[in-house]
């Protein structure tokens, strides 16, 4: 799907390095997302594995849903450590708009920027009414803008990975982003 074989060569000597730290050194602090050939299968196995985390609560798989948060972290050299449910990922791209730190939230881009860098994405599960509850608390009345995340640019079905809750601003309602056509990529190469 990379344009040239350079490319193509960067990201699988990057893809195996990820696999290689992770079965010598064990598992990493910040996944690389662009690095998973499936990354539905990845998420889908860190949400197995908070449904068995919970098992006393009586989890059940299919009302586990997905958490999100961006981190205070940069770049994933900043983690210094696992999260206690969940992981951390990185290397998600905002296409259409860009984050602040400072602030917490989506932000209008710079000027002829076209991707911006979001910031290590802490990942993890939850059932469906403590979502809803945390929802509401974290982004109050106006909600959060459900950012929808694909494996590539060309945003289809084929490439859709999961949705992202991210915080719309102070002055902005969801709906701005949603015309914006704001998504997050793990890669930003055709």
């Amino acid at each position: 799907m990379l344009p040239n074989i350079s490319l193509w060569f960067s990201a699988l000597q990057a893809r195996y390095d990820q696999w290689d730290s992770w079965l010598k050194n064990g598992r990493p602090r910040s996944f690389w997302m662009t690095g998973f050939y499936n990354p539905q299968g990845f998420l889908t196995a860190m949400k197995q594995e908070v449904t068995r985390a919970h098992r006393a609560q009586n989890w059940a798989l299919d009302d586990v849903v997905y958490q999100t948060n961006v981190t205070k972290f940069r770049s994933s050299d900043a983690v210094n450590g696992r999260p206690d449910e969940g992981v951390y990922c990185h290397g998600l791209s905002i296409d259409g708009a860009s984050w602040s730190l400072r602030d917490g939230c989506v932000v209008e881009p710079e000027p002829k920027k076209l991707f911006a860098q979001l910031p290590v994405l802490h990942v993890s599960a939850t059932i469906q009414s403590i979502s809803n509850a945390k929802k509401a608390e974290q982004f109050g009345a106006k909600g959060a803008y459900e950012c929808p995340c694909y494996l590539y640019a060309r945003r289809t079905d084929l490439y859709y990975v999961f949705i992202v809750d991210l915080p719309p601003g102070k002055t902005k309602l969801p709906k701005h982003w949603i015309l914006r056509g704001v998504a997050l990529l793990c890669n930003t190469e055709c």
